[in-house]
């Protein structure tokens, strides 16, 4: 605004200003004459002399007594109506703190603080870095006069209230029904926002008296500028703003002064809904969609979206400024065409450098916003403002001890395993296992100077001399539109990584910088930069031999981050509160990605959880016999163990030990699987698809959407805590500035299944840590004094590394993998490792503790079991021989048996094996009393019989050696007639029983006693 300008707008404030002045003071001066009162009282005096004196004999009117007396009644209750409104008024007047309305920001500025569990302060929770105070005189008069004319047209002339504004108000909530509101003056909300932040959102009585008693100091001692300029300085304008200079700084890149018209109305439209109504939204980039439209920038971890929810209040702003006379139509048309997207200019980095534990206080804060709406009825927008500027003391669950643990941990690399395997083209760029590029080679974007080299064949120019970057060759052209028309193309960088000391580094790619004006599209989707960019800007794409050199003054490249990358959460089961967390290693900053809430593949660490937890419920155990052997699935075989042959019968506690893969598809089979579905739910898990009720989901771990570290954590907490879910939580109380308590937590557990099947569970998990897979997370070298139950998990070609475990103390998880899917050097034994070297320290100078055994348990067979499922089928039955070839009960002609045992998987069978018996068949004692009484059929070599298999019979030409069970060479994973063939019987959960061939002789043998 130029200075005549403001000189004219000044005057003609001050003209305002002095024509109300004039009319207070002609009001205050105003006096009644001597004549005016007997003009007044004059009839009424007159009247009186008038009446007659004696009234004597006349009867008294009734009605008009009755009506006299009803008048005398409502002016009664009139007045003692108004004498207690006034009684009330001033007591609240009185009980109403004292202020200085000369000390508006001194008052903003009082922070909150963040506590760990001891009461240690561990961090400012604080909004100074984004509100930056302006005087009024460098507000521009657009910005000023949008913001009255949305909020308060008759700002420069009320006394802090809008009578008419409030009558008009409380007509329209008679004749409609709906609350009174939208009646807050500007001075009214100032009062409000500074001097009642702890009830501004209650809609009672007194906060409305006291609201109206600090207007009123508020008008009665600053001038309007004064009011404005503290009004726009302190008001929330979403994405964590306060005031118009921190907005427009965060919005534009610019300071307010140097606003238009069109972005002064857009940020008078946010206050009304802050959250809606923001001009840019920041979503983590995995979450975006790169196609996007409305991408204005991608920054690492985040993307940054231009949001257009406040066009429709910005008509009314517009709107309204042109009926206020503050600005003209075409002036009003202009600035809402105004494309927006042309202005938004937010710095590359919202982030400031903290500590590791960032992870957890912003965990903390999100929480925390999430606690105030809910305990004071708060919009997201005002619960953050008061986050930030409440003055609040908000308690955690962070326990220093656990959380230095961690981090010590994290910053040893020596620690983690590397990234390693990826497939390479000739360029060095890494593979997908498709064959496409998955990440570039850093080299391959960048010279020795740090600048872009664009090669020949990637870009060209026409005839015009406009330049030419053709697609697919290291960059992402994106759209950008605004109202369904392209405003912009953004220039990405696709991702790429290098290695640094010896470590892989990836980062997600970065923007080159065009003016939108001179960037097209043409038919084959290449970008087109007009010549015009190019003639005035000449140092941008410089031409350098056979190749096109972007300097690094023109694009930024985002932050690079070491691989793997791991998350740790540490939590106290019998609470849920969180005590430990870090979702990133080598990364500092605030508002960070935090890999902890991010979901992976969980791998075998979901067997406890999906498959062995939901089969004790249902009454296995420990000794519950599972076939590990071969299974197949539309006749291949599904799934493979990580060790070559199979184990033949074992225990439930052996699957979990050795992390049977046969053995957790055969139970979850068994089980069915929406019980296993809505266990998990129960337990915490919502990353759930209708999809993921198959085996290889709820049995492997393979989800769709894999699980998130901190609901795994949950997860196994539930088992330590003897089968009760808490919500893991971070906040313990929140007090306000005067010390009342607005939250205090108190743990809701739900119970999800019983105590008993929750140790049965943990004692299978502790003997996978004495002598399983999970013996590297041992905290003591017998796992005894405080011991650790837990499970490992690794998935496909080692893109995830887990261990989910707990002690009596603590539940704890850890996952290590890389940001894209590349192997590790090491899967789920380096998980372990970690989680054991934290967990050493977390326990330093804890106690001895055991798991506690419920009194709803007792044993069976050396194992535990739930009291009342001893006897339930499946447990262990009847042991039996069986012939290794025919897969049923064996007869003393078979050379090859195995001992067996009945379970729910594998039902003794009915049949008996008929390879080895004699051509005639025989009979043989089955109930051991020296007497035959069972009759086995023997082999079948009549072609005309219709059991009879020429592959069998040595006098056939079909007749295949590879397949006789007797002849070593036989393969048995090929042999059809092999129980551990594709068609054998144990092929399926259970085995099948063929039909006996031949019907038996009427009776059986002459017992042949020659011998005896």
């Amino acid at each position: 605004m130029s200075d005549k300008n403001y000189d004219d707008y000044r005057a003609s404030a001050d003209t305002r200003k002095a024509s109300r002045s004039a009319r207070h003071a002609k009001g205050r001066t105003t006096t009644v004459s001597a004549d005016d009162v007997n003009s007044v009282s004059g009839p009424s005096t007159a009247k009186r002399s008038q009446s007659p004196k004696n009234n004597k004999g006349k009867k008294k009117k009734g009605p008009k007594r009755i009506l006299k007396y009803i008048l005398l009644g409502i002016l009664g209750l009139f007045v003692a109506g108004a004498i207690a409104v006034t009684v009330m008024v001033l007591s609240v007047v009185a009980g109403a703190e004292d202020i200085d309305p000369n000390n508006i920001y001194s008052i903003l500025s009082e922070n909150s603080v963040m506590y760990d569990c001891n009461g240690t302060a561990i961090e400012n929770v604080m909004d100074s870095e984004l509100r930056t105070n302006l005087e009024y005189s460098e507000m521009p008069k657009q910005l000023i006069d949008a913001f009255v004319a949305i909020e308060d047209k008759t700002f420069w002339e009320h006394n802090g209230f809008n009578f008419v504004r409030i009558a008009g108000a409380i007509v329209e909530g008679i004749t409609t029904g709906e609350s009174i509101s939208g009646t807050s003056t500007i001075t009214q909300q100032l009062a409000r926002n500074v001097f009642l932040p702890d009830s501004k959102s209650v809609r009672s009585m007194t906060r409305k008296i006291e609201e109206a008693y600090y207007t009123v100091i508020l008008e009665r001692n600053l001038t309007k500028e004064q009011i404005i300029e503290a009004y726009l300085n302190t008001i929330y304008l979403g994405f964590n703003t306060y005031g118009v200079e921190a907005a427009s700084q965060t919005y534009f890149g610019k300071s307010a002064s140097q606003l238009n018209l069109a972005e002064c109305s857009a940020l008078a439209t946010i206050p009304k809904n802050p959250t809606k109504n923001a001009l840019i939204k920041r979503y983590y980039t995995e979450e975006i969609d790169a196609s996007n439209s409305n991408i204005i920038a991608t920054q690492g971890e985040y993307t940054l979206v231009y949001n257009d929810a406040f066009k429709p209040r910005q008509n009314y702003v517009l709107k309204f400024m042109v009926e206020q006379g503050y600005a003209t139509q075409e002036e009003a048309d202009a600035a809402y065409a105004y494309n927006m997207m042309d202005s938004l200019n937010p710095p590359l980095n919202l982030t400031s450098s903290t500590t590791a534990s960032s992870y957890f206080t912003d965990f903390a804060k999100d929480e925390t916003v999430e606690i105030l709406m809910n305990e004071l009825g708060l919009t997201e927008a005002e619960a953050e403002t008061k986050m930030y500027t409440g003055g609040l003391s908000i308690y955690t669950s962070m326990n220093p001890t656990v959380q230095n643990a961690i981090e010590a941990a994290y910053n040893e690399s020596s620690r983690f395993p590397v990234a390693t395997g990826f497939r390479k083209d000739s360029a060095g760029n890494a593979l997908n296992s498709d064959g496409s590029i998955m990440l570039y080679n850093y080299s391959n974007f960048f010279d020795g100077n740090g600048d872009f080299v664009l090669y020949a064949g990637q870009y060209g120019y026409d005839a015009s001399g406009n330049l030419y970057l053709y697609k697919n060759n290291r960059l992402n052209f994106y759209n950008t539109k605004s109202n369904g028309e392209v405003v912009d193309i953004t220039i990405n960088f696709k991702p790429m990584y290098m290695y640094k000391d010896s470590k892989l580094h990836i980062t997600s790619g970065g923007v080159i910088s065009v003016d939108p004006a001179y960037k097209t599209f043409d038919a084959d989707r290449n970008l087109v930069i007009q010549k015009e960019f190019l003639d005035s800007n000449p140092n941008v794409f410089v031409p350098s031999g056979d190749t096109l050199v972007v300097s690094s003054d023109y694009f930024t490249v985002n932050k690079e981050v070491v691989q793997p990358q791991s998350a740790m959460v540490i939590m106290d089961q019998y609470t849920g509160q969180i005590v430990g967390m870090v979702g990133g290693r080598n990364i500092e900053g605030n508002k960070l990605y935090n890999r902890a809430e991010s979901p992976r593949q969980l791998g075998s660490s979901m067997k406890p959880l999906g498959v062995y937890t939901p089969g004790i419920i249902e009454g296995m155990y420990g000794g519950t016999i599972i076939p590990d052997t071969p299974n197949y699935v539309n006749g291949k075989l599904w799934p493979t163990n990580s060790y070559n042959g199979y184990k033949g019968d074992v225990t439930l506690r052996q699957a979990v030990q050795s992390s049977i893969n046969v053995c957790a598809v055969r139970v979850i089979n068994y089980l069915g699987y929406d019980k296993s579905f809505e266990l998990l739910e129960k337990m915490g898990i919502t990353t759930l698809t209708e999809d993921d009720k198959n085996p290889a989901a709820l049995g492997l771990g393979g989800l769709t959407k894999g699980v998130k570290p901190l609901e795994a954590c949950g997860a196994y907490a539930t088992i330590a805590n003897g089968g009760v879910y808490n919500k893991p939580t971070s906040i313990t109380k929140i007090l306000d500035r005067s010390g009342g308590v607005i939250y205090e937590y108190t743990p809701e557990g739900t119970e999800v299944f019983d105590d008993g099947s929750a140790f049965v569970m943990t004692d299978i998990l502790r003997s996978a840590v004495s002598g399983g897979t999970g013996s590297s997370a041992r905290i003591y070298s017998n796992n005894s004094t405080i011991p650790v139950a837990g499970k490992t998990g690794t998935t496909t070609k080692n893109y995830d590394a887990w261990f989910c475990g707990f002690t009596p103390y603590y539940t704890a998880v850890v996952w290590i993998g890389n940001d894209y899917n590349i192997k590790l050097s090491n899967g789920s034994g380096a998980a372990a490792r970690l989680w054991s070297a934290v967990m050493k320290q977390a326990h330093n100078g804890l106690s001895a503790r055991s798991f506690e055994v419920p009194d709803s348990v007792t044993k069976k067979g050396g194992e535990y079991v739930v009291k009342g499922r001893e006897l339930i089928s499946g447990s262990q039955g009847e042991s039996f021989e069986l012939c290794g070839e025919s897969g049923l009960l064996a007869v003393p002609g078979c050379l090859n048996k195995t001992a067996a045992r009945e379970s729910i998987f594998a039902p003794k069978p009915t049949g008996f094996c008929n390879i080895h018996s004699n051509e005639e068949g025989s009979w043989i004692d089955t109930d051991g009393d020296g007497e035959p009484d069972t009759y086995v059929p023997g082999l079948i070599t009549d072609p005309d019989d219709p059991n009879y298999d020429p592959t069998k019979d040595p006098n056939n030409p079909l007749y295949d050696p590879t397949l006789d069970p007797n002849d070593p060479n036989t393969d048995p994973s090929i042999d059809p007639n092999n129980p551990n063939g594709p068609n054998g019987p144990n092929t399926s959960d259970t085995p099948d029983t063929p039909v006996v061939p031949s019907v038996p002789p009427a009776t059986p043998p002459e017992e042949n006693t020659s011998d005896m």
